[in-house]
């Protein structure tokens, strides 16, 4: 078998002593359960987001066939940008990080870099990355299973989303929502009314471009960063080694349990 792999940290085994070649890093561990001999590619890189994830997942399928393509998709809402263009990285991520220095002498403080994240993350909304994480699931379901009829997991690494999210409500009450769906829609400012037109609306959104294709999740409502029960070490906050294998034993048995589902059908 021959698979590719791609992600941010939690796929790539930040921390680990060999990263993506580790054996037990939980993807490794999932693919040697599959296949022994399987055959990995693992483009997941430290500190990316949904969109660089997509884009390097269709690309790679664009050059070679895969049996099996993972991903794990990160945060729905963070952000990358790189400053100017020079020879040497100059990528951000608008956290706490380093001084950029670009031509012709500009520096781009790590504080104004800051100010400039939190800025934007006081207008963002989750529903706009949840919509565009929607449409990279879809194009690469049509490029690997409709096209290629080759299969195709999706993997929740750090996406932050409540318990059936995507499953709409035919009638509720503002307060029969969670906590993350009456702060995505801001109830406390609006009424009834408005709520219930996006809370349709957003689900609207979330059908036109072709629903978030559940079947195809491994742990769609509890994220690998959920279940993480240690660290790489006191400084280094990314999933260790026992996080690792509860990863595997957890996804395992979810994919072992769709198979059979879907076999018995």
């Amino acid at each position: 078998m021959k698979a590719l792999v791609v992600g941010c940290s939690f796929t790539r085994g930040h921390g680990l002593v060999e990263t993506t070649n580790d054996p037990k890093l939980w993807v490794n561990q999932f693919l040697a359960h599959l296949d022994p001999g399987c055959y990995t590619i693992n483009l997941a890189q430290t500190g990316k987001n949904n969109h660089w994830i997509f884009t390097e997942a269709y690309c790679a399928l664009m050059q070679q066939d895969f049996d099996l393509v993972i991903i794990g998709w990160t945060h729905q809402s963070r952000l990358n940008f790189t400053v100017g263009l020079e020879t040497y990285s100059t990528d951000t991520m608008f956290t706490e990080g380093i001084d950029i220095n670009i031509n012709p002498g500009i520096t781009v403080s790590k504080e104004w870099l800051k100010e400039t994240g939190n800025r934007l993350k006081k207008i963002q909304n989750d529903h706009w990355g949840l919509v565009d994480l929607i449409k990279y699931v879809n194009i690469l379901y049509d490029k690997q299973v409709t096209t290629r009829g080759k299969n195709l997991l999706f993997v929740n690494s750090l996406v932050d989303i409540s318990n059936n999210y995507f499953i709409e409500k035919n009638s509720f009450t503002p307060s029969d929502l969670s906590k993350y769906q009456q702060n995505l829609l801001n109830v406390d400012s609006r009424d009834d009314e408005e709520i219930k037109k996006l809370y349709q609306l957003t689900h609207q959104h979330y059908k036109n471009y072709g629903g978030i294709r559940s079947e195809h999740w491994l742990n769609l409502y509890n994220s690998l960063l959920d279940m993480k029960i240690d660290n790489v070490s006191k400084s280094d906050l990314h999933p260790g080694y026992k996080s690792q294998d509860l990863y595997a034993k957890y996804l395992i048995n979810q994919y072992n349990e769709k198979m059979h589902y879907n076999n018995s059908r």
